[in-house]
């Protein structure tokens, strides 16, 4: 634990816990979809600003598609702790306007509070707290992570190249679980084009939609080892009456491993090529494994048991939880260095209208980020 008190440093947090929560209010009420990048910025350099005051150096790195990635320093560069989190939101433009940040009855409650904006904001405060120390530590925030962080992968792989551990702010899970394993995620986007036509035309249609709705119906039976693909859009048609000329599916993978993650996006890739021959339609597809599987590695291990050394200290179990859904944190564990997951608050609902954090968490769990940064 290095000569950081965990004790002294949750004290300290929760004293500035009201700055924590304007800090909080303040990114919440930007809306920052993945597809809004000035709301993105805007809510980076809101957080760049704290940051700076803290007692961070900032840098941005480009991120494709006029997106940055916000780099922030403590402490020196060399063999620097990484520290990931994310900007961007699932929530659309217009959300923050009708679902302000509330705090109210020991919650925060709000459009991405607690993936990530609290994490965020804890995080900025319990990393300046320890910057005074001789660790070194490199908070990364992205800009696209929502998406798969394709633009921002890169950056995160050459930081972690360079890291000797990565945290990353994912929200505790209820109860406090920390984030040990996750699985392999894919993202793929198949296209079908066809011949619009009347639906009363004597002609043989090649009906787009046709082609890619047998696609979705056809992943259920794909399901082999635990990974599995499923629909989640589709688009397709302009009238009633006219079979469809084009039709997009987007479809998600997850899977216990990378080779099966991979498997799994090739026999996607079978399936939409058999039905575009079956409907004479055009198929396209693009995409495929976009993050690897998390494994829990013995450095994994050994952060984790920091961790629950730390959160006893502190009277807060952290039960281990491996996860389906994907992260940044996949990036770095996959190229070996050693990674920890769900460091933010306690978050319920994430990424639901019931979102929001457990205000009483919101020192404990950065005083654990703080005490393992600065080990």
């Amino acid at each position: 634990m290095g000569d950081v008190d965990p004790l002294g440093l949750r004290d300290l947090l929760g004293r500035d816990l009201d700055r924590i929560a304007d800090l909080t209010q303040a990114m919440v009420e930007i809306d920052s979809p993945t597809d809004e990048p000035h709301g993105v910025r805007r809510v980076q350099e809101v957080l760049a600003a704290r940051l700076v005051e803290l007692g961070a150096d900032i840098t941005w790195h480009g991120a494709g598609e006029g997106r940055e990635v916000l780099d922030a320093r403590f402490g020196g560069h060399d063999a620097p702790v990484l520290v990931l989190g994310h900007a961007d939101t699932v929530w659309p433009v217009g959300t923050a306007a009708v679902w302000p940040f509330v705090r109210s009855e020991g919650l925060w409650t709000g459009p991405g509070v607690g993936d990530m904006k609290a994490c965020l904001a804890v995080a900025a405060h319990a990393l300046g707290a320890v910057a005074a120390g001789p660790a070194a530590v490199r908070l990364l925030v992205v800009p696209d992570e929502e998406a798969g962080s394709v633009g921002s992968r890169a950056v995160i792989e050459r930081a972690a190249r360079e890291a000797t551990a990565c945290l990353t702010l994912e929200a505790a899970r209820p109860g406090g679980g920390l984030v040990t394993a996750r699985a392999a995620v894919g993202a793929m986007r198949i296209d079908a084009t066809g011949e619009a036509r009347h639906v009363t035309d004597p002609e043989p249609h090649r009906d787009a939609l046709l082609a890619i709705a047998a696609v979705a119906a056809s992943l259920p039976a794909l399901d082999a080892d635990g990974a599995r693909a499923r629909a989640g859009i589709l688009h397709a048609g302009t009238a009633r009456q006219v079979t469809a000329e084009r039709a997009e599916l987007h479809v998600d993978l997850r899977a216990p491993t990378t080779e099966a993650a991979e498997t799994l996006a090739e026999r996607v890739r079978q399936a939409a090529r058999a039905a575009g021959e079956r409907t004479g339609v055009t198929v396209e597809v693009a995409g495929g494994v976009t993050r690897p599987a998390f494994l829990r590695s013995d450095g994994t291990a050994q952060l984790y048991d920091e961790a629950v050394g730390i959160g006893a200290l502190l009277g807060q179990p952290v039960p281990e939880v491996h996860e389906r859904g994907g992260s940044d944190a996949s990036f770095a564990a996959a190229i070996g260095v050693p990674t920890l997951d769900g460091l933010g608050p306690i978050c319920h609902g994430s990424c639901s209208r019931e979102e929001r954090v457990e205000e009483v968490s919101v020192p404990v769990f950065g005083a654990i980020l703080g005490t393992l940064a600065a080990a």
